[in-house]
Protein backbone atom coordinates (compact mmCIF):
# COMPACT_ATOMS: atom_id res chain seq x y z
CA UNK A 1 0.00 0.00 0.00
CA UNK A 2 3.08 2.20 0.66
CA UNK A 3 3.78 2.02 -3.26
CA UNK A 4 0.02 3.30 -4.15
CA UNK A 5 0.77 6.46 -1.97
CA UNK A 6 3.86 7.23 -4.10
CA UNK A 7 1.73 7.32 -7.29
CA UNK A 8 0.87 10.64 -8.11
CA UNK A 9 -2.13 11.60 -8.97
CA UNK A 10 -3.45 12.26 -12.55
CA UNK A 11 -6.05 14.17 -14.59
CA UNK A 12 -7.83 12.80 -17.51
CA UNK A 13 -10.99 14.51 -19.11
CA UNK A 14 -11.67 16.03 -15.54
CA UNK A 15 -11.34 13.05 -13.63
CA UNK A 16 -8.66 12.73 -10.77
CA UNK A 17 -7.01 9.50 -10.52
CA UNK A 18 -4.27 7.35 -9.32
CA UNK A 19 -2.23 5.29 -11.98
CA UNK A 20 1.04 3.78 -12.21
CA UNK A 21 2.09 3.90 -15.51
CA UNK A 22 1.04 6.56 -18.80
CA UNK A 23 -1.45 5.70 -21.25
CA UNK A 24 -0.33 4.08 -24.68
CA UNK A 25 -0.72 6.37 -27.12
CA UNK A 26 -1.01 4.82 -30.82
CA UNK A 27 0.89 6.69 -33.72
CA UNK A 28 -1.41 5.86 -36.18
CA UNK A 29 -5.20 4.42 -35.07
CA UNK A 30 -8.23 2.60 -37.40
CA UNK A 31 -11.58 3.36 -35.96
CA UNK A 32 -14.40 0.46 -36.35
CA UNK A 33 -17.85 0.24 -35.45
CA UNK A 34 -18.11 -1.65 -32.53
CA UNK A 35 -20.27 -5.36 -33.45
CA UNK A 36 -20.78 -5.72 -29.66
CA UNK A 37 -17.70 -8.03 -28.82
CA UNK A 38 -15.24 -7.67 -26.04
CA UNK A 39 -11.83 -5.89 -26.57
CA UNK A 40 -9.70 -9.31 -26.25
CA UNK A 41 -11.84 -10.96 -29.23
CA UNK A 42 -10.93 -7.41 -31.24
CA UNK A 43 -7.51 -7.34 -30.59
CA UNK A 44 -7.23 -11.06 -31.75
CA UNK A 45 -9.20 -10.03 -35.14
CA UNK A 46 -7.39 -6.47 -35.94
CA UNK A 47 -3.88 -7.16 -34.57
CA UNK A 48 -3.38 -10.69 -33.67
CA UNK A 49 -3.04 -11.14 -30.66
CA UNK A 50 -5.13 -10.85 -27.49
CA UNK A 51 -2.29 -9.45 -25.62
CA UNK A 52 -2.83 -6.49 -27.59
CA UNK A 53 -6.15 -5.77 -25.72
CA UNK A 54 -4.13 -3.51 -23.03
CA UNK A 55 -3.11 -1.06 -25.98
CA UNK A 56 -6.85 -1.02 -26.78
CA UNK A 57 -8.10 -0.74 -23.27
CA UNK A 58 -5.14 2.72 -23.18
CA UNK A 59 -6.69 3.87 -26.71
CA UNK A 60 -10.43 3.80 -26.02
CA UNK A 61 -10.24 4.31 -22.29
CA UNK A 62 -11.87 8.14 -22.35
CA UNK A 63 -14.78 6.09 -24.25
CA UNK A 64 -14.80 2.99 -21.85
CA UNK A 65 -14.98 5.21 -18.71
CA UNK A 66 -17.79 7.23 -19.53
CA UNK A 67 -19.15 3.88 -20.70
CA UNK A 68 -18.22 2.39 -17.23
CA UNK A 69 -16.09 -0.23 -18.52
CA UNK A 70 -18.96 -1.94 -20.55
CA UNK A 71 -17.60 -2.27 -24.22
CA UNK A 72 -21.03 -3.21 -25.71
CA UNK A 73 -22.09 0.75 -25.27
CA UNK A 74 -19.25 2.16 -27.78
CA UNK A 75 -20.55 2.81 -31.01
CA UNK A 76 -16.91 2.60 -32.05
CA UNK A 77 -13.76 0.80 -31.53
CA UNK A 78 -10.17 2.43 -31.84
CA UNK A 79 -7.45 0.29 -33.13
CA UNK A 80 -4.06 1.16 -32.46
CA UNK A 81 -1.92 0.58 -35.27
CA UNK A 82 1.14 1.55 -34.57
Amino acid sequence: MLRWDAVEAVTINEITQRMYRPLYVPVKTHTIVNEKQELDHLAYLHLGSELEMYKMLDTNYIALREARGDVTKLDTVIIPIV
